[in-house]
């Protein structure tokens, strides 16, 4: 996966709100086709399928032609151009202490300690909890 902050992103929050805005799913029991397993393999083929990836993304807009659906439309889902192309983006990422937002209300710029862990650890998870 080249993309570690897209797909926690996709996972997380993509995937559920297309799934709910009406994409087409595998047949199955109502209870089945929201089963982890079936969430995890529609998940994958939302990572890994970008035909599928951009038949999500049209069947999420409720209102195609407006500027925020046309912005999505031209930069999303295009594989070789756009956002698409944009280098990956993983960034560190730690609990603001009381102390930090003093020094933030002072105007001192914030440090991240050189060991913290980025927000991905570089593997895709395959359980619901992970």
């Amino acid at each position: 996966m080249k993309r570690p902050f897209l797909a926690i992103w996709l996972v997380a929050f993509v995937v559920p709100v297309a799934l709910a805005a009406g994409c087409k799913r595998e047949g199955g029991p109502p209870g089945e086709r929201w089963s982890d397993a079936k969430m995890l393999a529609e998940g994958t083929r939302y990572l890994d399928d970008s035909e599928f990836r951009r038949a999500a993304l049209v069947s999420s807009l409720s209102n195609p032609s407006n500027t925020y659906s046309r912005q999505r439309l031209t930069g999303y889902g295009l594989v070789t151009r756009g956002w698409d192309l944009l280098p990956v983006w993983n960034p560190k990422s730690l609990v603001v202490t009381a102390e930090m937002a003093r020094d933030a209300r002072a105007g001192k710029a914030a440090s991240i300690p050189a060991n913290t862990l980025p927000l991905w650890d570089g593997k895709r998870p395959a359980t619901m909890a992970a």
